[in-house]
């Protein structure tokens, strides 16, 4: 699901305190509150912990191709 999802645009499993990190991008608070919502109620039975972060200005961006 989550790798089919255009708004999910980074998902990676992670070694450490969490165990995977999602970017979502959305126009507005309310889209974002949209899939969150989405993503919370799929997985509810997995997901015990949802921490976030609000990107609110990028510095630099890297993009990497292999």
């Amino acid at each position: 699901y989550l790798q089919k999802e255009i708004r999910v645009i980074d998902l990676m499993s992670m070694l450490g305190d969490y165990d995977i990190y999602i970017v979502i991008i959305a126009k507005d608070t309310e889209a974002l509150d949209e899939i969150k919502m989405e993503i919370r109620q799929k997985f509810s039975t997995i997901i015990d912990e949802w921490k976030e972060v609000l990107v609110t200005k990028i510095y630099k961006l890297e993009e990497y191709r292999f």
